[in-house]
């Protein structure tokens, strides 16, 4: 997805150490914490990637899904290079542990916060990281004023959970959906429901 060529730059955003997003997410998940992903941290990112993205893939045999999943990596990481220059990319740990990683665009566009991706391993889904975080980046949005928009494949079972936070569809680009939040026209925020443990599947 492109950058909105409107959005304007935000000089004196807050630094990202003081972001209000990571308290409101650490407190929402118990034992929840983010390191900033470093040269060593690249192979297990990977691994989380391939999981997700070869459960997509159904029916391949193994070295076509091989030169598949290489190729939509090299993708994946000129996209956020490229089209998300500023994001922040951060593992999820859990007590300590890696147990996904998040891409989020904060600090590049005046008009709106960008998930770009938020992504587990099989065996932590399930068990409210990523719900924590989606609710996290809700109550960033009112606390700032500023929308979030996310996006995920159109047959993601996580649209349960983000119709039941209040994200609303606001655009389609291929199979993938994009959702905002609040939606557009909305004046006010909508309660934040207490979110029971369900899917913590990939976005983006």
């Amino acid at each position: 997805m492109s950058p909105d060529p409107h959005d304007d730059p935000v000089p004196d955003h807050p630094a990202r150490a003081d972001h209000p997003y990571f308290a409101l997410a650490r407190g929402l998940v118990p034992g929840l914490d983010f390191r900033p992903v470093g040269e060593a941290d690249w192979p297990f990112v990977r691994r989380v990637f391939d999981t997700f993205r070869g459960a997509e893939l159904t029916g391949i045999p193994q070295p076509v899904l091989g030169q598949i999943l290489d190729m939509q990596w090299r993708v994946q990481r000129t996209g956020w290079e490229t089209v998300f220059p500023g994001a922040w990319i951060d593992l999820l740990l859990l007590h300590g542990e890696p147990v996904g990683y998040q891409v989020l665009d904060v600090l590049s566009r005046a008009s709106r916060i960008q998930g770009v991706e938020i992504a587990l391993l099989p065996d932590r889904r399930g068990g409210g990281v990523a719900v924590g975080v989606l609710r996290a980046l809700r109550r960033t949005a009112d606390l700032l004023g500023r929308p979030v928009h996310i996006h995920h494949h159109q047959d993601n079972p996580v649209r349960r959970i983000t119709a039941r936070l209040g994200w609303r569809e606001c655009g389609r680009h291929g199979p993938m959906v994009e959702l905002r939040y609040p939606p557009a026209g909305d004046d006010g925020a909508a309660p934040d429901p207490a979110a029971a443990p369900t899917g913590t599947e990939r976005h983006g």
